[in-house]
């Protein structure tokens, strides 16, 4: 009983990891703060587990930096990312992302986005990734307490894999979100994002990834959040021996400076 339990652990704790590679939910890095022209943020989660003579390693580490222009006309964004799960000294699954995007505002409705990652995933056997894209980002209702954008972004890709014979592939997608963020009541200081994400290829709508996240981040201190986050991905045309459908829940820690 006790050697199902701690498998069952390691394959949630690794589809947690796979999810976020896949599609990167960049609404919630972003700091939603109209005159701070530098924020940043950082998660930092170890554990270490030791049951039944096994024993279990993970790490996960989150940066956020945000930089905006003198004018608060030009946005930068540069997150990273890194997940480490090791069994009984191998390692089970790790992963890793750079993400760098800039968002010009060129007026109260419309954004410009462009954007590039690199990343690699171990579980979904992703050597390597590159993307890069570029696309409008619109504001569609705004309030002091909530706000909905729409983006719809061209995206380039390109994917190496780990197997024996690696598969490289050459893909051109669309990116297109829909994320709502709401601060929550002053009794309950914190904020809620959900975000939405439609990503097919242009030449095969068929092959499309869909992915949601809901956020939830509760202020403990000005500067400490305590966030619980669902995501759920679906992929249309998986790679041969991964999973389509996947789903995770994760409690954790978030530090702004």
């Amino acid at each position: 009983m006790m050697m199902r339990l701690f498998l069952l652990l390691i394959m949630f704790l690794s589809c947690s990891a796979a999810l976020r590679a896949q599609v990167v939910n960049i609404e919630n890095r972003r700091m939603h703060t109209d005159s701070v022209r530098r924020a940043g943020s950082l998660s930092l989660g170890l554990s270490f587990t030791e049951n039944n003579g096994k024993q279990l390693f993970v790490t996960r580490n989150a940066l956020a930096l945000q930089s905006k222009s003198k004018s608060l006309r030009d946005i930068w964004l540069v997150l990273a990312n890194l997940d480490l799960s090791k069994a009984d000294g191998a390692a089970f699954s790790n992963s890793a992302f750079l993400h760098l995007r800039y968002n010009r505002k060129m007026s109260g409705l419309l954004r410009w986005e462009a954007f590039t990652q690199a990343q690699y995933n171990r579980v979904l056997g992703i050597g390597s990734r590159w993307l890069a894209g570029t696309g409008p980002r619109l504001k569609l209702f705004s309030t002091e307490k909530s706000a909905l954008y729409w983006g719809n972004l061209y995206m380039f890709e390109y994917e190496a894999t780990t197997a024996n014979l690696p598969v490289i592939s050459r893909q051109h997608r669309l990116s297109a979100y829909l994320s709502a963020t709401f601060d929550l009541s002053p009794t309950l200081p914190g904020e809620l994002i959900t975000t939405t994400y439609y990503q097919p290829r242009l030449n095969r709508i068929a092959d499309y990834r869909l992915s949601h996240e809901t956020s939830l981040e509760l202020n403990i201190t000005k500067k400490l959040r305590a966030t619980t986050r669902l995501y759920y991905f679906y992929d249309a045309v998986p790679p041969s021996g991964i999973a389509g459908r996947a789903l995770a829940v994760e409690q954790g820690f978030r530090v702004g400076f």
